[in-house]
């Protein structure tokens, strides 16, 4: 794994803000919110997540813990192959897209987190 997808996105770092984005996630895969938790909705006892949040956030986490690791050492066998001659430069080029498609993929798990979050917000009324 590069050193560009450590840094990036870790799970164990959750979802942090985007600069100029309110809210975010705390290490437990959570919104930040006063206490830890989303606040109640309109009908007052939930303390959990919509669905799609969830689903969003658990993308992100398989993607970033499995699809991405997994494509990486694609890419570095890809590569000693090619080195040695066993493997065509369009293998080479398809383990790198497929690093880019999980980034992308990545990216857009993310983009719908902070929208089902943002959408939670203006049901409840507050930042979270």
């Amino acid at each position: 794994m590069g050193a560009d997808a450590r840094s990036q996105h870790s799970p164990a770092a959750g979802f942090a803000p985007r600069p100029g984005v309110r809210g975010g996630v705390d290490a437990r895969g959570g919104p930040l919110a006063q206490g830890g938790h989303v606040a109640a909705g309109a009908r007052g006892s939930s303390t959990s997540t919509s669905p799609p949040l969830e689903a969003a956030r658990r993308i992100d986490v398989l993607i970033g813990t499995h699809l991405l690791p997994q494509a990486s050492l694609t890419l570095q066998s890809a590569l000693a192959a090619y080195e040695n001659g066993r493997v065509d430069f369009a293998t080479l080029l398809e383990a790198q897209r497929q690093i880019r498609k999980a980034k992308q993929e990545r990216e857009k798990a993310i983009a719908e987190a902070q929208i089902r979050l943002a959408e939670i917000e203006r049901l409840v009324g507050d930042d979270l």
